[in-house]
């Protein structure tokens, strides 16, 4: 669904049996923000595959970033998550149990504290799409040490700063 204005995300509010929702925003703002988390807090818990596409030109403000913990509190039975841009984590942050089925997760730009908290409760992931321009060596160390991603089967890192030195690939 295009999402050209925030108010037109009180539609699927109304689908009650809706469990796939791919919403593409060409320009995303604070209301957006607002309107996207009240949508999932009316159906997010029936919500098992979302995927959040920004597409047009997007200001970087603390208060249009996506917060990941919030989505993933709201979208409790969550198998995939994907296009997702603009991370970050909220305060509180606490660890979030219903990421435990999380297959699948595609992430673009999401702050360090983002991956941290994704990598420590996404546990049963088999395919992993990262485009993060923070990564680097010493985080992905980090990142690892809180998660073996045992079940990976497919992972792909773009525009990353991993050293070649290291690069066993």
């Amino acid at each position: 669904m295009q999402v050209y204005n925030s108010s037109s995300l009180r539609h699927p509010a109304l689908l009650q049996r809706l469990t796939v929702l791919d919403l593409h925003f060409p320009l995303f703002n604070h209301s957006d923000l607002g309107s996207f988390l009240s949508l999932l807090f009316n159906i997010g818990r029936q919500i098992k595959h979302l995927s959040v596409n920004v597409l047009g030109p997007y200001t970087d403000h603390a208060n249009t970033r996506m917060p990941v913990n919030v989505i993933c509190n709201l979208c409790v039975n969550l198998e995939s998550l994907t296009k997702l841009r603009v991370l970050t984590v909220s305060e509180p942050v606490e660890p979030c149990a219903s990421l435990n089925h999380l297959k699948r997760l595609h992430v673009s730009d999401a702050d360090e504290k983002s991956l941290t908290y994704l990598f420590e409760n996404c546990t049963s992931l088999y395919e992993l799409f990262l485009k993060s321009f923070g990564l680097n060596d010493s985080l992905l160390a980090t990142l690892l040490s809180k998660n073996s991603l045992e079940n990976l089967k497919t992972f792909c890192l773009i525009h990353h700063h991993i050293s070649q030195e290291e690069s066993n690939c």
